[in-house]
C-alpha cells in the first residue's frame, strides 16, 4: 500500500512538466523557422528549429555598461558577456526549467567567472544581503516577478536552485550587479534534472 500511494505522489509530482503528449510532436506556431525563438509562442518543444531547450535564447542588458550581451545566447561557447556593478542581465532560456522532484538538487548553472573577488555568501540558497562584488542570481516563470536564489560569487562554473526562492519552474533567470562587482558570462544552462529535453 504504501509503494503505490508513493507512486501516485511520484505521478501527480510530474504532472506539470509539461512533456509533449505522446500523440506526436506539438503544433509549430506560424513564425517557426525564421531563426529567432519568439519567447511569446514558440519553445523548444513545439520549434526546436529556433529554440534550444536548455541554454539562452535571448539576452538583454541594461543599468551600467553590458558588453557583448548576445554571447549570453546558447550553449558554452567561449565568448563572454562582461558584466559590471548595477548591470542587469536578463537570460531567456528555450523552455522553462522545472524544480527537481525533490527540491534539492541544482537546477541551472552558469558558465563564467565572478572576476571581482566577492565576499560571502556563496553556496546554494544564499540570499544574503552582503553579496558585496557579487551578482544577485533572479529567477521567474514570467518575466514581470522575480525571486532571488542566490548569489553568483564563484571564479568558476555555478549552480543555483530555483527551489531556494519556492519556485516550481523559471524561464527568465536575471543578473544584477553588486557593489563593486565585475564578471564575465558565457552560458546559463539548464541541468539534466530540471531540463526536461534531455
Amino acid at each position: 500500500m504504501r509503494w503505490s500511494a508513493l507512486f501516485v505522489l511520484l505521478m501527480a509530482a510530474c504532472q506539470y512538466t509539461e512533456v509533449p503528449p505522446p500523440g506526436g510532436p506539438l503544433p509549430q506556431p506560424a513564425n517557426c523557422g525564421d531563426g529567432v525563438c519568439d519567447t511569446q509562442s514558440e519553445d523548444c518543444f513545439n520549434c526546436s528549429k529556433d529554440c534550444s531547450c536548455c541554454s539562452a535564447v535571448t539576452s538583454n542588458g541594461s543599468g551600467a555598461p553590458v558588453q557583448g550581451e548576445e554571447n549570453g545566447v546558447g550553449e558554452a561557447d567561449g565568448k563572454f558577456v562582461e558584466l559590471a556593478e548595477n548591470s542587469v542581465l536578463t537570460l531567456v532560456l528555450g523552455r522553462a526549467i522545472y524544480n527537481d522532484l525533490l527540491g534539492t538538487a541544482p537546477d541551472f548553472k552558469l558558465i563564467g567567472s565572478v572576476e571581482s573577488q566577492p565576499t560571502d555568501p556563496s553556496g546554494l540558497c544564499s540570499t544574503s544581503s552582503q553579496g558585496t562584488q557579487a551578482f544577485e542570481v533572479q529567477a521567474s516563470d514570467d518575466g514581470l516577478s522575480y525571486r532571488v536564489v542566490g548569489f553568483w560569487t564563484s571564479a568558476n562554473d555555478q549552480e543555483f536552485d530555483i527551489g531556494c526562492a519556492q519556485m516550481r519552474s523559471a524561464r527568465f533567470i536575471r543578473l544584477q550587479g553588486q557593489p563593486g562587482a565585475r564578471a564575465k558570462l558565457d552560458a546559463v544552462l539548464g541541468l539534466p534534472s530540471s531540463c526536461l529535453s534531455q
